[in-house]
């Protein structure tokens, strides 16, 4: 956690702000929901509805339609995490890798694997 000060706008008494960070993130327990921290503040959503799955599952059949055979890049779906720095990190639905960056399919099957080398 990392502390950030802000001032009131009621008083001039400095107010303390955590901020959560990706070692935060790490430590979200494991529960159904999505946990992800935005501007290191946590937010918190429900698993989706069947509706809102067949949409994403549709989407991704088109994605990878479109973008794998010719060798466009990857699609990956969610769960996967996404660190934008270490106070942003999200899980988006899903993830086109285009292949002008292949060390990114890399990146993420690292953070997929984790530190252990065993997928989690």
């Amino acid at each position: 956690m990392l502390a950030a000060i802000a001032r009131s706008r009621i008083g001039s008494m400095p107010i303390e702000r955590v901020l959560l960070t990706y070692a935060d993130y790490l430590a979200m327990p494991d529960d159904g929901r999505r946990y992800e921290i935005l501007d290191g503040e946590v937010a918190v959503s429900a698993t989706p509805a069947t509706r809102h799955q067949r949409t994403v599952g549709n989407l991704d059949w088109v994605l990878r339609r479109h973008v794998e055979p010719r060798g466009l890049g990857e699609v990956f779906l969610a769960p996967l995490t996404v660190i934008l720095a270490n106070t942003t990190v999200v899980e988006p639905e899903g993830q086109v890798a285009l292949s002008p960056f292949p060390e990114l399919a890399l990146v993420l099957d690292e953070l997929w694997r984790g530190p252990s080398g065993a997928a989690s």
